[in-house]
C-alpha cells in the first residue's frame, strides 16, 4: 500500500536522533493506519480505528506500522475493558499471592520463596500475569499493585514467624517504575519496620 510506504518514511524521519540539552535522544514511534472510507466514514471512526492499529503496531515491539482490521477492533475493547476492570480490581481485594517453594536438593531444606501475584476475577476466574501485568506497566498502575505486593509479602513473612515457619527469604518482582517512583527506598524501609521484616529475609528482582 502506498500508505505503508509513507508510514516508513515518517518511521525513518523520526528515528533520527534529536539534539537536546547537548544529548542525543532516539524516539520511538509507532504508526496506525485507518482508511476512509474501508474503515470508518467520519472522524471519530477513523481516529478511533487508527488507535487500534497503533496499539497492535506498539504490542508488536514498537517502531513498526500496523493498517487496521476489524479484528483489532474486538482486541482493542477487550483491553479497555481490562484496563478498567484493572483499576477497580485492587481496592476489591481480588489479587493473592502464590509462594512457590525454593528447595536446596543437598539438604532438603526449603531455602526461600518467591512470590506470585495472580488475578482471581469474579468472572473471569484466575486472569494470567502475562495479560494484565502489561496493561499495568503502561497505565502506571502497577507502581499501586507492586507496593501491595510489599507490603503482601512482609506480612506473610511476619505471620510465617510467628507460626514458626521458617522461611529465610522471599524474592519480589519489583518494576522499574516502581523503583523509580518517588520515595521507593523510604516507602520499602517503612513496610519492613511495619512487619519488623529484617531486610535480608526480602529479595528484590527487577523486572
Amino acid at each position: 500500500l502506498e500508505i505503508e510506504t509513507l508510514a516508513a518514511r515518517v518511521l525513518a524521519a523520526l528515528r533520527e536522533p534529536l539534539d537536546a540539552v547537548r544529548q542525543g535522544y532516539v524516539a520511538s514511534t509507532s504508526v496506525g493506519v485507518a482508511i476512509y472510507p474501508d474503515h470508518g466514514t467520519t472522524f471519530d471512526h477513523l481516529l478511533q480505528h487508527a488507535d487500534s492499529a497503533m496499539y497492535v503496531a506498539k504490542n508488536d515491539g514498537g517502531a513498526t506500522c500496523a493498517v487496521f482490521e476489524e479484528s483489532m477492533g474486538e482486541k482493542a475493547a477487550a483491553r479497555i475493558d481490562l484496563e478498567a476492570e484493572l483499576r477497580l480490581a485492587l481496592a476489591r481485594g481480588e489479587f493473592e499471592l502464590h509462594y512457590q517453594p525454593q528447595i536446596n536438593l543437598r539438604s532438603g531444606k526449603v531455602s526461600g520463596a518467591e512470590a506470585l501475584i495472580r488475578w482471581r476475577h469474579p468472572q473471569r476466574g484466575f486472569i494470567s500475569p502475562m495479560d494484565f501485568i502489561p496493561v499495568a506497566e503502561e497505565t502506571g498502575q502497577i507502581v499501586a499493585i507492586g507496593y501491595w505486593v510489599v507490603r503482601e509479602v512482609c506480612r506473610q513473612i511476619a505471620e510465617w514467624r510467628t507460626d514458626g515457619v521458617a522461611v529465610p527469604r522471599v524474592a519480589i518482582n519489583v518494576s522499574v517504575q516502581q523503583m523509580l517512583a518517588p520515595g521507593f527506598v523510604d516507602r520499602l524501609r517503612g513496610l519492613l519496620g511495619d512487619y519488623r521484616v529484617r531486610p535480608d529475609e526480602v529479595e528484590l528482582e527487577v523486572t
